[in-house]
């Protein structure tokens, strides 16, 4: 397991993305000759994202069960986006010839960032994925919330690893993620899931050493049937205080479904329902904290305040 930095990349190592539509949904655009109404890869949204998913999905044979679907395909893109995204289908993929052509340039830029790792004996790499929340608000869990609670499960049932729900293309990066968001995974990904990274890509803008996409970035690809990706127990990080937390599996005690479990039984049980849901998991903001932490017993409370009192 190696860092960009220790594989020593060079010029040489970028491709030139031949197909103008790919190069203005993948990259940052610069010098594209090819202007897209839609958000790049770089700039989330639902219809670049969208589009890539499913030509990669096509080009490498990736598949899914059924009701277990990448979320950038299970929600549509809205307003200005949708159109944008309905005429990218129209004038550029067509026709059966021209979506035969895109997958193509697919398949040569994944041969050819698999290249540049098997020339330097590369494996595998530990990359970061730093995450938000969901927007929804009012107790429901998100994205991060899930993840935390996730990994505190596992960890009292001493299991080393969790299963995450995972779209089939994400954003890492070989730093410690963002600071500014709360949650971040670490995993260590084998090099035959990385679809591109900012390393292997070339600019056609002025300065063709420049970064075609953002720094440090590289795109995995999730190849598993239930859209499941093994996460390490001990992998996720918290950039919060969470001494506070207290995971939804134990605030669910006084649910009658969960009454006279104990907390590992009730650990294994929320573990099970993670894994058995038949939806994609969404979401992009601040996580809020429960106001299940508001409603805890006085013995809980008491403990709380004699912590807050210890660290001051």
């Amino acid at each position: 397991m190696k860092t960009s930095s220790q594989m020593n990349f060079t010029n040489e190592d970028r491709i030139e993305i031949s197909h103008p539509l790919l190069y203005a949904l993948m990259t940052y655009g610069d010098g594209s000759a090819t202007k897209v109404p839609i958000s790049n890869w770089n700039s989330w949204g639902l219809g670049s994202r969208g589009i890539l998913t499913w030509l990669v999905m096509e080009a490498l044979n990736v598949r899914r069960h059924p009701w277990h679907p990448d979320a950038c395909q299970a929600s549509a893109p809205i307003e200005e986006e949708a159109a944008g995204a309905l005429k990218i289908l129209k004038e550029h993929l067509d026709t059966p010839h021209k979506v035969e052509i895109a997958l193509g340039e697919i398949r040569r830029i994944y041969d050819h960032t698999q290249s540049v790792f098997k020339r330097r004996g590369i494996r595998t790499v530990q990359l970061h994925r730093s995450l938000y929340d969901g927007d929804k608000g009012g107790g429901e869990e998100g994205y991060a919330t899930t993840i935390l609670d996730m990994s505190r499960a596992a960890k009292r049932l001493n299991h080393e690893h969790f299963d995450l729900p995972s779209n089939v293309l994400t954003s890492w990066c070989e730093g410690a993620g963002y600071a500014s968001y709360p949650v971040t995974i670490r995993v260590e990904h084998p090099v035959e899931n990385v679809l591109w990274s900012s390393d292997v890509i070339a600019s056609k803008g002025e300065k063709p050493t420049s970064s075609a996409v953002e720094s440090g970035e590289w795109i995995v690809l999730n190849r598993s049937l239930n859209g499941l990706l093994s996460v390490p127990a001990d992998g996720v990080i918290v950039h919060r205080n969470s001494n506070l937390w207290r995971p939804s599996y134990d605030l669910e005690e006084r649910i009658d479904s969960c009454k006279g479990l104990t907390s590992e039984e009730r650990a294994e049980k929320y573990l099970a329902k993670q894994r058995g849901k038949l939806a994609p998991l969404k979401g992009y903001s601040i996580p809020h904290y429960r106001q299940g932490l508001l409603n805890l017993r006085w013995r809980d409370r008491l403990k709380i305040a004699l912590q807050v009192m210890r660290t001051r």
